[in-house]
Parts: C-alpha cells; structure tokens; sequence
C-alpha cells in the first residue's frame, strides 16, 4: 500500500470518527423484561432479582427488584468512562412493590460515578416537600449523609405497582458545563416537575449503580437509558455568520445530533413605535437533524438585522443569533432624527456623524476618531485586540451609512473609536452635556460592545485621576455565568484610580443606585439590545448624571467630582473578554456591531 492510499484512508477514518462522534453515543439501554442481570450486564449484589407483580393494572411486567429488609445491595453496570460529556441524558423507570403512596419512608437512590467512586447520588423520595428529590457529590464511593434537597416542594406520591401505580419515569440531564435537570411528568399528580442545579466537581463518569435498601417496600426498575449526546446546538450552514442577503433568502440549519425538533426562527420588525416581533419560520427538522426556511428580507428593515434561532429538547435550550446585513429591505429610523432628542431640550449640538462621509480613522490631528484608548493604546483591553485603521486587519468598515466594527478571530482584531485624540484634541465637553450613540451589538459567548464616557485625563494640567461612565456595556451569552442574559446590560460608574479613597464613596453609592444589571422589559421596552437598534444616551448635570434607552430614563446618580471638573469624551467599543468567557465559535469566529449615528450636546454653566 502506498503512502497517498494510506494519508487518504486515514483522513476518511478521521472524517468518519468526526462525524460519528457529533451524534449520540448509547451507552446503557436496559429492559429487565428481556433476560437476567448477567445476560443484560448488569453485576448485582445480594437482595436484587428480576420479579414479575403481575398487576391487575399497571403490570409493568418483569422489572429489577429489590427486597431484602434491613440490607443493602447494588445493581451496577459500567461503560467506557466519558470526559466532560456535552449533554448526559438519564431516564429510567422506577417505583414500589407494595405500600401506601403516603408512606413517605419509601425512597430509591441510584449513583453516577467515574472510575475513582466520586460522582453524584440522586435520592428520590415518594413523598411530598423538598425532601422528595435530593442530590450530593460522592467521594470515593463515600455517600454522604447531608444532600442538597429541593429549592421547592416536590409531590412525588405513587401508587404502588400492586395497587396499579405503575412506575414513574425519571428523567436527569446533564448540560455542558455541570447544569443539571431532574424532572418527572409523574411528579405533582401529573403535572410534572422539574429540580435544576449547578455543580461541575465532577466530569467523567463510568459507572451507574443502584442502591438497593432503605425502603420499607420493594424497589423496583425498568427501562434504564443512559445516552450522550451533542451540546444542544442550532448552527446555521447557510448563508454565512454576517454576510449580505437580499430578497428571499434560503436558511439552512442544523442541530447535530438530534432530530424531529422544531426550531423557531423571530426577526424584529419595522413598525410604529419600537416596532414588532415577528415569527418569520417553524422549521421541523428531519431525521438528520436538518431544516431551511426561506427568509423574506424585503419585508424585514434594510440593514443590520439579527435573525434569532431557538429550540428546545426537554429541558435543554439553545438560542442561535444570526447577524445578517440586509442590503434591500425598508428603511426604518435610520439616520439621525430631524429633531434633538428630548434630554438635550435646551443644549447646542456639538457633534454629530451618521458614517455617511468617509470613514475617518487613525492617529492623527486630521482624523475624526483614534482607533485606541488614548493615549497610545496603553490601556487597550480586548481579548482579540483593538487594531488600528490602517492596518491589514482593519476592524472598521463603512456600510451604506453605518459604521461597522468587527471582532474577528481569524483576523486576531476588535475595535475601539474615541473622540479624543492621541495628543489630547477632539471632541470633549463639560456639563450640563448629554452624549447619545444608536446602535445594535452581537449576542455572543464573550462579546463585549460598550459606549462609554472618560473625563479628560491628558490635557495641561493633567488631573489626578478621572471619572469613567459605561453608558452600555453589554456582555454576551447567555445562561448561568452570564451577567447580560436576554435583555439585560450593565451601567456602570467609576472613579479612578481605586486607591483614591476620597472619590470610592460616591462611586460605590452611584453604583448602588444605578442597580444593574438593567433589565430592558422593566421599562417598556420590547426588544434586547442585540435584536434590534437602540438609542443609549448620557445626560450630566451638576447635580445628577441620568441615563437613557430609547429616551426612557433608566438609571441615575449624583455626578461625580471629575465630572464636574473636566471635559467629557464618548468611547464606542466591539471588545472581547472583560473577565469573562470568550466563545466565537458557533459563529465562525465572527461578530460585527454596527453604529447608526452619535450625537453630542452641551449648554453653557450659569
């Protein structure tokens, strides 16, 4: 066999195993109705045998029993050990021979272990209140005595399978990360109900067993189904993350390994007022896990627009946030409004840009905006760094009339304008001002888009410090460890530096009113600051500094001391990091934000 047959057989092994592994791997699926413990490769230890109750109702048929009073007993079975499986799925059927429903003594506890005995013990009760489903982490097959039990009652009474109770279907999910779902349509009478935690102590598993004994009654199983499977994960294969579309566009998705699931897909849309949400498509997908809709973007505002993909599996669920620009589509709010926005009432406009000149960016006295934190770029703070305009990998680009700023992980650059200047020149103001950017920004694992305002550290005199104000600053993602979810983001007052312990008062007070994060919905507005435009604006006074979504008032605080002293600049940012996670990856390592307008005004002090 020659060397080019050999690279080509590997690379195909290679693309098989890659394949192969994006979809679920069955790693216990037992029916005690089919044959004895060893046969089905289950070890059990004394007490347990496969017992047939023969109900006149409910018969569950054969199932694992165990019935040996005052002893203890597992039923075990292991598996090629997993390591930080994506999703970990656990159902099984289980209940009680014999006994009343109220006798709440009655409970089975079953064990996830890797191949060291630590793991998770699940104790489920057949009674009602929070002592009905309880969890805690195993060390070395040391079951502890004290569990987590649930934040809230459970009913889980149960006929028993004499009775014709039946056996009740638990199911446990294990996401990414170490979020865990217990849930049981049998629980609450029927009605369901679902405990949810967070514990990641543990990540490999090998092994489940069963822990025969505790229960006056019977313990009985059947139907043990342990399954690995993908993250839950919409992706879309068509068109590209942030590309241009126009007029009725083809959509093709996929969520590997799974299938028949429906996935929603929403797009804002034009209309009075804030506008509306709209369902654009259902799209079921088929046996492969693979669907399309066509996308009617006339119909849909021309421009930025972010298409919203979501789905759920169970407990499980996942949101896919496509950035599209949409090149015909009908002009909505676009551009700068004839009339000034309604906190300036009575300033002067100093500034303005709608991107509909060039583009001017760079170091220099001849520019518009410096593409670095001034001076220098010293305090740069971007994961994928802030690179300048006229580099090769230039983050900035001029769409119809918007400035568009991308992160890139191929590119290895984010963005960042300010109004002030290397040497210190630009655009600054002093108070009474009001400072407002319209923008719409990516929702991804690590996106950090942010407008913002610094007092004036580099002019002569130098201060000894400055006062920074986060009109927005938005941090991607979504889920626990995630401050930003859905429709939130951050206002944030500072007083540098921290050592200053004359200014830290006031900030932490400023700060405590302002009370982020700030939940958009709380005050009428509609739409998340990544579905759609948003106006974010800053009015200081002497007095108080106040701050604006789409002209409402959403937060305010006593201004700071360097607010009052030194001009003001505005800063516009497409970041990465900010101390938390970054994950681009769904999204091919590509995120844009776009910049309507800016606007700056400033009245004179009396």
């Amino acid at each position: 066999m020659n060397v080019k047959i050999k690279k080509n057989i590997l690379f195909v092994f290679i693309l098989f195993f890659l394949v192969f592994t994006s979809f679920s791997e069955i790693l216990i699926t037992t029916d005690f109705s089919k044959g004895d413990f060893n046969t089905l490769g289950w070890k059990a230890e004394e007490g347990w045998d496969i017992y047939d109750y023969k109900a006149k109702s409910a018969n569950p048929g054969p199932v694992a029993r165990f019935f040996a009073p005052g002893k203890k007993g597992l039923l075990s079975k292991t598996f090629n050990e997993i390591n930080n499986p994506g999703v970990l799925f656990l159902s099984l059927d289980l209940g009680w021979g014999t006994g009343a429903a109220t006798q709440g003594t009655d409970f089975v506890e079953f064990l996830l272990l890797n191949s060291k005995g630590d793991g998770y013990i699940f104790h489920i009760g057949r009674n009602k209140g929070k002592s009905s489903v309880q969890w805690a982490v195993v060390n070395g097959r040391n079951i502890p005595d004290q569990k987590s039990w649930a934040p809230e009652p459970i009913d889980g009474s149960l006929l028993s399978v004499t009775d014709g109770g039946g056996l009740l279907t638990l199911k446990i999910v294990r996401g990414a990360g170490g979020s865990w779902v217990i849930s049981s349509k049998n629980w609450n009478k029927g009605k369901g109900g679902v405990v949810k935690f967070n514990d990641n102590k543990v990540s490999s598993f090998s092994e489940l067993s069963i822990v025969g004994g505790g229960s006056p009654s019977e313990q009985v199983f059947n139907n043990i189904h342990l399954e690995v499977k993908p993250p839950l994960g919409i992706k879309v294969e068509e068109p590209s993350y942030c590309s241009e579309i126009k007029g009725d566009t083809q959509i093709k998705i996929s969520v590997p390994g799974y299938s028949g699931l429906n996935v929603v897909a929403k797009c804002w849309q034009q209309g009075p007022g804030q506008g509306k949400d709209s369902i654009v498509a259902n799209v079921s997908l088929d046996n492969d896990g693979k669907g399309s809709f066509i996308f009617p973007a006339d119909k849909y505002p021309h421009g930025p627009i972010t298409l919203r993909l979501s789905c759920t599996e169970g407990e499980l669920k996942d949101n896919c946030y496509l950035q599209l620009y949409n090149k015909g589509g009908i002009s909505w709010n676009e551009g700068i409004p004839s009339e000034p926005p309604p906190p300036a009432k009575g300033m002067k406009l100093i500034f303005q840009d709608d991107f509909k000149d060039p583009l001017s960016i760079g170091d220099g006295p001849d520019f518009k905006y410096y593409d670095h934190k001034p001076p220098h770029g010293w305090q740069d703070f971007s994961t994928l760094r802030f690179t300048s305009f006229s580099e090769p990998n230039n983050p900035f680009a001029q769409m119809d009339s918007y400035l568009r700023i991308r992160a890139s992980e191929k590119a290895k650059s984010a963005g960042l304008i300010s109004s002030l200047r290397n040497d210190g020149t630009g655009v600054k103001v002093s108070i009474p001002c009001y400072f407002e950017c319209r923008f719409i920004a990516p929702n991804a694992i690590g996106s950090w888009p942010a407008f913002w305002l610094m007092t004036d550290y580099m002019s002569e005199p130098k201060a000894p410090g400055c006062d920074e104000l986060d009109i927005i600053e938005a941090y991607g993602g979504e889920g626990p460890g995630h401050p930003n979810a859905y429709d939130s983001y951050m206002i944030t007052a500072h007083a540098w530096p921290k050592e200053d312990a004359a200014r830290q008062p006031a900030a932490v007070q400023a700060n405590k009113d302002i009370n982020s994060p700030i939940r958009m919905g709380k005050f009428g507005i509609k739409s998340a600051w990544y579905e759609t435009f948003h106006i974010y604006g800053c009015k200081i006074t002497e007095t108080d500094t106040i701050y604006y979504c789409d002209n409402i008032e959403v937060a305010r605080h006593k201004t700071l001391e360097f607010c009052k002293k030194y001009p003001i600049f505005f800063m516009v940012n497409l970041a990465t990091g900010g101390g938390w996670p970054v994950d681009l990856s769904r999204y091919d390592g590509v995120i844009d934000m776009y910049i309507d307008y800016i606007r700056v005004y400033s009245a004179e002090k009396k």
